[in-house]
């Protein structure tokens, strides 16, 4: 969008630029080829070659970026996160482990369990 908005202001700026070399080329010579009475008490206008320049425009912007596709994840049981297998923003294949628990305590549940056996 930001490139957009340079194209814009470029070609605004051409635009503007050519609008004024007809205005003053209309202006300045009739149909006859003669200049009207008001033309003749102003400067003459002078002609120049164009001039290639190197345009690169500064832009500012603030905003808020947000992800094209995000998944909210959790697991089964509880417990305390052991180890994240992925960075954040990083891609992942389907089935790809993303992070363990901390196996203590599923192990003490567990045994609790077995004890009431």
């Amino acid at each position: 969008m930001i490139s957009e908005v340079h194209d814009t202001r470029g070609r605004a700026a051409v635009l503007l630029a050519l609008a004024a070399c007809l205005a003053c080329k209309a202006g300045a010579v009739t149909t006859t080829g003669a200049a009207p009475a008001e033309a003749r008490d102003l400067d003459p206008v002078r002609r120049c070659a164009p001039v290639a320049v190197r345009f690169s425009p500064r832009s500012i912007a603030t905003g808020t970026l947000k992800p094209a596709r995000s998944a909210q994840l959790g697991f089964a049981i509880g417990g305390t996160l052991e180890r994240l297998a992925v960075e954040r923003g990083r891609s992942v294949a389907p089935g790809a482990l993303l992070a363990t628990l901390d196996a203590a305590g599923a192990r003490a549940s567990l045994a609790q369990a077995e004890g009431g056996v």
